[in-house]
C-alpha cells in the first residue's frame, strides 16, 4: 500500500501541473471567443457591450473598479479604459487599441464570421485586429 501512496502523490502533483499549464491557454481561448462573437461593426456592431466585456475580464483579474471605466461617447460606441497602477518607479507604459472591426458580411464567408471556429489547430472568425492596432507608448 505504502508503494501505491508514493506513487499517487507525484502522479497528482504531474497532474495538477499539466492542468496548471493549460489553464492559461483555456483562458485565452475563452477570452478570443467571447470577443468574437460580439459583432462590433460600424454599422450594426455594439463596441459598448465588447467594451464592457473587457472591462468585466479586467475587473476579474484584479483590476480595482475604481481603475477600469467604459466610457460611451455615444449609443453603441463605447470604448474601455484601465489604469494598471505601477510602483511609481519606471516610466508609464501607454496602450491603445480599439474595439471595432471592419464590415463582414455573412453571404462573403464560408461561416459565420461572429462564431469562433477551431480546426486543425486554427482559430476561424472576423480579424480582431489591424494595422491600427495595438499602438503602445
Amino acid at each position: 500500500m505504502k508503494a501505491k501512496v508514493h506513487l499517487t502523490i507525484p502522479l497528482l502533483l504531474l497532474a495538477a501541473c499539466l492542468h496548471a499549464q493549460d489553464a492559461p491557454r483555456d483562458l485565452a481561448r475563452a477570452v478570443l471567443k467571447e470577443l468574437i462573437e460580439i459583432d462590433t461593426t460600424d454599422s450594426a456592431g455594439d463596441n459598448t457591450a465588447a467594451a464592457n466585456a473587457v472591462a468585466r475580464r479586467l475587473r476579474a483579474a484584479g483590476f480595482s473598479a475604481d481603475d477600469v471605466e467604459v466610457v460611451v461617447p455615444a449609443p453603441k460606441k463605447g470604448n474601455v479604459v484601465a489604469r494598471l497602477r505601477g510602483a511609481g518607479r519606471a516610466r508609464p507604459v501607454l496602450f491603445l487599441a480599439h474595439l471595432d472591426v471592419v464590415e463582414a458580411r455573412r453571404e462573403d464567408w464560408t461561416m459565420d464570421p461572429f462564431r469562433i471556429v477551431e480546426s486543425d489547430g486554427y482559430f476561424y472568425a472576423v480579424p480582431r485586429t489591424s494595422k491600427a492596432t495595438p499602438r503602445c507608448w
